[in-house]
């Protein structure tokens, strides 16, 4: 059967006759067209807020007005000005934070899927847009080395996953052992949304040791646990969590070791993968995750290493059918979608209304296949391999080891914080990269992280001359 479209959009009173004018659809779509098709320009810091306002007002006036400008003078603001100020997330010399480079196809179908007037909340509104998610979450899971039972649902960051999975956490721990105040066990690599999570959720937050490299282990949790025993609060412990590439500095945790435990205490393991999970694919480096197929809830963020456009998390649970428990909310309009059997997202973690968020992922898996994906990101960690090798062959850069998969650390001989500082904004005034400093072990250091195949030989050069 061929897709059909209908011919003409209901408008509300005022705001238009019916489907967008055929010159006006055009003008969008090759405005679309150019924003994927035109190479990124030269990197430049935004301007204030101030100029950014004093420009849209010398370019129409003011912007939201009674009578509005019109499609042509909005697209020009937006085009022309607005979407200008900040650096892109793809540009290749964006290297700071962890960067996102959507392929067209998943970029595309962001835009398709608002247009498709469905919501992702349950199976009535937006079935097939769910059973596409649900195949992006078993590509996830398997990966991962999850049961076949797994699932979960798609949220719009690491922070909103992790949240979600701690207040499942918390739910299996009230009805095993009531309202007495829980802990959360986690290292000092664990990304702060953990910590604000935990505050949210009013988990007393212990902090487990790590090793000389930033690590946790199961010999530093084997520790606490039994410091805990004595204490008697073992029974107090709510969940630990563990990194599988760390924001600051790409480290994997001892995932099996840690995992071991986590079964033999019972207690509720979680695992942030959000910026290392999507380097699961990759075979070379497919064996520092051991132990993650023992996570009791697992994130993983696609807007991060997978290649779709920001927002987008995956909330995966090796066991999802208690978690419901924790999330579905109560309401008689709701009574229908709350007593059927098929997957309803709302579900599985603190949202209701959401956008099927996940479809660009499972649509640019669709299109361009695992195996590119799989080669992309072992191009990414070779780019990251030789850049590695010429900081440490540099003669006054010294390459933090620690460091793993695309993120690079490293101190540069005599220099200060304010030196790093300095160097950033030299690097993003001369317009060669975006780079930021950070921390490691209590020392300001520079810190790199590559996620976009764009980055050249050229740039490399530029970015490391200055040093």
């Amino acid at each position: 059967m061929a897709l059909q479209f209908s011919g003409a959009a209901p408008g509300l009173p005022g705001i238009g006759e019916g489907a967008m004018a055929p010159d006006d659809l055009d003008l969008m779509l090759a405005a679309l067209r150019q924003a994927l098709t035109r190479p990124r320009g030269a990197l430049a810091a935004p301007a204030e807020a101030e100029q950014i306002a004093e420009a849209a007002e010398r370019a129409v006036g003011q912007s939201i007005c009674e009578a509005g400008i019109g499609l042509s003078q909005a697209l020009d603001v937006y085009a022309g000005l607005l979407s200008q100020q900040g650096v892109a997330t793809d540009h290749p010399g964006y290297l700071a934070y962890i960067g996102a480079a959507p392929t067209p196809a998943a970029a595309l179908m962001d835009g398709l899927l608002s247009a498709s007037g469905m919501i992702g909340s349950g199976w009535l509104g937006g079935a097939g847009l769910i059973w596409a998610e649900n195949q992006a979450l078993r590509w996830l899971s398997d990966l991962a080395g999850l049961p076949a039972a797994a699932s979960g649902c798609f949220v719009s960051g690491g922070t909103a996953g992790n949240f979600s999975a701690l207040v499942a956490a918390r739910q299996r721990y009230r009805d095993r052992v009531g309202m007495r105040p829980g802990l959360l066990l986690v290292a000092d690599g664990a990304h702060s949304s953990i910590i604000v999570s935990a505050r949210l959720l009013d988990l007393h937050v212990v902090v487990v040791a790590s090793d000389e490299t930033g690590r946790l282990t199961a010999t530093a949790l084997a520790r606490t646990l039994a410091e805990l025993e004595a204490d008697g609060r073992l029974q107090q412990v709510v969940a630990v969590v563990a990194v599988a590439g760390s924001t600051n500095a790409g480290l994997i945790d001892d995932l099996a070791g840690v995992g071991q435990l986590a079964r033999r205490h019972g207690i509720w393991f979680h695992v942030d993968a959000a910026y290392g999970g999507a380097f699961l694919c990759v075979p070379s480096v497919r064996a520092t995750f051991a132990g993650i197929e023992l996570a009791d809830s697992l994130i993983i963020d696609p807007h991060k290493g997978l290649f779709v456009p920001y927002d987008c998390c995956a909330l995966l649970y090796a066991d999802p059918g208690p978690v419901t428990a924790a999330f579905t909310q109560d309401a008689s309009y709701l009574e229908q979608i709350n007593q059927s059997q098929q997957c309803n997202p709302m579900h599985y973690a603190f949202h209701l209304s959401r956008r099927a968020r996940g479809v660009p992922l499972w649509f640019s898996l669709a299109v361009y296949g695992s195996g590119a994906y799989r080669h992309t990101l072992e191009q990414i960690l070779d780019l990251s391999a030789r850049l590695r090798t010429r900081i440490a062959c540099h003669p006054r850069l010294t390459l933090i080891p620690a460091c793993g998969l695309s993120v690079i650390l490293f101190r540069r001989e005599g220099w200060q914080a304010r030196d790093y500082d300095d160097w950033a904004q030299r690097c993003l005034r001369d317009g060669i990269a975006l780079v930021v400093p950070s921390s490691w072990q209590g020392e300001t250091v520079m810190r790199l992280c590559i996620m976009n195949t764009r980055l050249d030989e050229q740039r490399c050069e530029a970015l490391l001359a200055d040093l």
